[in-house]
């Protein structure tokens, strides 16, 4: 768990292009910074599991992580040769 992004999402309002975000977005986020790990800067997570976690079906969180990448709030990274194959980092000015 990151307390840095936890502290950034609490007081995140907008996208970067100022852009709103919906409450179910910034709810999300707060999950999804519970698997945020600050020595490697990504968020290793199963479909699975953050469905489980954040009470969404998988497509439901397919859908909330394309559009929390379309505004810039984080980028997935796919790669199907890794062990687990999805991940997503905060854009570089949001790391810490």
């Amino acid at each position: 768990m990151s307390w840095a992004n936890i502290a950034y999402i609490k007081k995140l309002k907008a996208a970067p292009d100022g852009t709103p975000i919906s409450k179910s977005e910034k709810l999300f986020l707060f999950v999804l910074a519970d698997y945020h790990d600050e020595t490697s800067g990504e968020a290793w997570f199963s479909l699975p599991r953050i469905a489980e976690d954040s009470l969404r079906s998988q497509a439901e969180v397919v859908r909330t992580l394309q559009g929390l990448e379309r505004k810039a709030l984080l980028r997935i990274i796919r790669d199907p040769e890794a062990p687990r194959p999805a991940r997503a980092t905060p854009p570089r000015s949001q790391a810490s």
